[in-house]
């Protein structure tokens, strides 16, 4: 067995136990992130509203309901053998067969075999009849859907019986299988190699803008997609959300702060560093120091079991004591996968236990607006003595 197929066994394993526990005859994945987790299949369109569902029965069969427009996707990719459902309507014209790609003759197929331009609610209503599932405990990942679709679907099966399921997917993401964790790691080497890249062209009186589009670049380079370029010099880089200007430029003594990211096959990074451009200010040291010392700090006491809302005591306790006594942070760290941020959040409220193999991003970030923005964070995977790098780039001011 290859290791993606491993990969999704291991996940439809992980939600078959969940539904399980709940009593549910099958879930229904309808945000980017799960459709993809349980299928493989993403799509552009999804994130902007086209409809896209995933189900899992608890037999374990998937059947993803997809429309025709956006099909010619999952006949490109490698996607696992699941049962596809189309909806609406496409036209596209052909060669003689024998010309014709296997994806190409894929393509076909899935435009001709079905006529009838059923819509999105009606094919899905289909799915769960032909799975005699009409009456059923179903479980449906509530968040991304509208209430108009919501409304139709029960109107068309009135006995079905819909259940909130968007904790039951999340849960499920959370702990990753060995083939994430790759992806998740080479998400995190794209973007170093675009920071490093970045850097190179350092120099004085260099824009913002210059940078940012160097470090795009690389990751377009990559095969990767940029996620977010957060991305300031001096003073500038103290905004949180810092978008990189074509009129700040470089100037000796100037902080250079990333906070940047990428989506590499579904899986995604973000880190972030700080250099100075020359050298740094006995201020500029003593903060940055302490920020990293939190962070380093709290990473030693990362381990399977040990509690969110810990390690976020951790950190901000030893970053005040440290002698910035008025840092306070929502949160020092977040999960990390198919989406940013993912459960557990290092947060004062979440108690969440952490597993071998959770992959989780943590920062101690601390922005002096007028001075500039001080972050470091950096992407671990949990083990069940302590943690392992997913991110490499060292660490150092200067």
């Amino acid at each position: 067995m290859d290791k993606g197929m491993l990969s999704m066994n291991i996940k439809i394993n992980k939600l078959v136990q969940s539904m399980k526990r709940y009593d549910l005859d099958a879930v229904i994945a309808t945000s980017p992130e799960s459709v993809h987790y349980l299928s493989g299949y993403s799509s552009l369109g999804q994130p902007l509203g086209v409809f896209i569902a995933a189900l899992l029965s608890k037999e374990g069969d998937i059947t993803i309901v997809v429309p025709k427009t956006h099909i010619d996707l999952l006949c490109q990719e490698k996607v696992p053998d699941v049962n596809v459902r189309c909806y609406g309507e496409f036209y596209a014209n052909f060669l003689d067969e024998e010309k014709l790609s296997p994806a190409e003759r894929a393509f076909k197929n899935f435009l001709t075999q079905d006529q009838t331009k059923l819509s999105a609610i009606e094919v899905l209503s289909r799915v769960l009849k032909d799975g005699r599932l009409e009456s059923a405990r179903v479980g449906m990942e509530e968040e991304k859907l509208s209430a108009t679709l919501f409304k139709r679907l029960k109107d068309s099966l009135p006995e079905l019986r819909i259940l909130e399921a968007s904790e039951i997917f999340k849960r499920a993401r959370m702990v990753k299988t060995e083939e994430e964790i790759t992806l998740l790691g080479k998400a995190v080497q794209i973007t170093e190699k675009g920071v490093q890249n970045a850097l190179e062209i350092a120099r004085e009186g260099v824009t913002e803008a210059e940078l940012a589009s160097v470090f795009e670049e690389t990751l377009i380079e990559e095969h990767a997609k940029p996620l977010g370029t957060w991305m300031g010099f001096g003073a500038h880089s103290a905004f949180p959300n810092v978008v990189p200007s074509a009129s700040v430029r470089l100037r000796k003594g100037d902080i250079i702060r990333f906070d940047v990211g990428c989506v590499y096959e579904g899986y995604c990074s973000d880190i972030a560093r700080i250099k100075v451009f020359g050298k740094p200010s006995s201020e500029q040291k003593r903060i940055y120091e302490v920020i990293l010392q939190g962070e380093q700090r709290t990473l030693e006491a990362v381990r399977a079991k040990a509690k969110a809302c810990d390690l976020f005591s951790l950190a901000v306790g030893y970053i005040r004591k440290a002698g910035l006594r008025d840092y306070v942070r929502h949160h020092v760290g977040h999960g990390i996968g198919s989406q940013v941020y993912e459960p557990p959040t290092i947060s004062p409220s979440d108690e969440t236990p952490l597993e071998r193999n959770m992959v989780i991003n943590f920062e101690t970030p601390y922005y002096l607006v007028g001075l500039g923005g001080f972050q470091v964070e950096d992407t671990v995977r949990v083990t069940d003595e302590g943690y392992e790098y997913l991110s490499k780039m060292e660490r150092d001011l200067e």
